[in-house]
């Protein structure tokens, strides 16, 4: 699976976790600009491990921004 496609399925989540539009998400999006709490990121690595079936860990190391989370299904993906 490349780049694009994880990036897609990752902002879908995204926006129907924040209300943000998918539009107005980019790869460079800040995971501290998207206005959730903890609970909330730790809700979110849980739909994105169950939609590519991979576990994750970003509750642990927050990651910096959207780019940060699809090279991290990217690399479990490999």
């Amino acid at each position: 699976m490349n780049y694009s496609e994880i990036f897609i399925r990752v902002i879908k989540i995204i926006s129907l976790k924040t209300q943000i539009l998918e539009v107005e998400l980019e790869s460079n999006t800040r995971i501290s600009d998207l206005g959730i709490d903890s609970l909330d990121l730790m809700e979110l690595e849980m739909e994105i491990e169950e939609e590519f079936n991979i576990p994750l860990n970003i509750t642990d190391s927050i990651p910096d921004d959207i780019n940060d989370i699809v090279y991290q299904i990217q690399k479990k993906l490999q």
